[in-house]
């Protein structure tokens, strides 16, 4: 009788990135994310300014979220968040995953391999492993080998306590930059972006100026 009475926990997933432009790879890994997981919520969080990254594309903050919102618009059970865009300054994931944590709900980070690998090198990295599970999402043609981030995966839990999953999915191999590339030159984007998205990205003339 106790057991039916304990209020249950909401697994709540948090995909984070520049999503500079939103494509079909971030699409395919939400949905295994969102399966894998058995989340009851997903939150897709482009950033403002990513503490790893340098963004030196014209696309302005805004359009980023709004072309998110039109990439993730039909996924059930997902909701972009304008939270970090809000904030402003470094989009810090500590920062994020504090603000979400709450009684009643266990968060989950879905992470690439290279950040995966790279996280005790992050800011408050011990406050990251105790507000969320990590959820570590591999590429097809991975370089980094299946020993190394086992090995990476062993030394977080005994360093941090930290619970890891690996997700396990057809990654859909996208590069962003060339993407974009792609955009500027008029070539083809078939199989790459959303049609809602690239019809934005056309209305809006974005990308055309963007330097390599």
């Amino acid at each position: 009788m106790s057991g039916a009475s304990e209020k249950r926990i909401e697994r709540i997933g948090i995909y984070g990135g520049t999503f500079n432009p939103p494509h079909l790879g971030h699409r395919a890994a939400a949905e295994a994310f969102l399966s894998q997981l058995s989340l009851d919520r997903l939150l897709v969080i482009p950033t403002f300014l990513p503490p790893h990254k340098n963004i030196l594309s014209p696309v302005s903050e805004s359009d980023r979220l709004e072309m998110t919102k039109l990439a993730f618009r039909d996924l059930e059970k997902t909701e972009v968040s304008d939270r970090e865009i809000r904030r402003g300054g470094k989009s810090y994931t500590y920062l994020t995953l504090e603000e979400l944590s709450g009684e009643g709900r266990k968060l989950f980070l879905l992470v690439g391999t290279d950040m995966f690998l790279s996280m005790n090198e992050w800011k408050y990295p011990e406050r990251i492993f105790s507000s969320a599970a990590l959820v570590c999402a591999r590429r097809e043609n991975e370089i980094h080998s299946e020993a190394e981030i086992l090995s990476k995966k062993s030394e977080y839990e005994e360093k941090y306590g930290a619970e890891i999953h690996l997700l396990r999915n057809q990654v859909i191999e996208i590069s962003s930059t060339e993407l974009r590339e792609a955009i500027r030159s008029g070539n083809r984007t078939a199989g790459m972006l959303a049609p809602q998205v690239m019809e934005y990205i056309r209305r809006k003339r974005l990308y055309e100026t963007e330097k390599q």
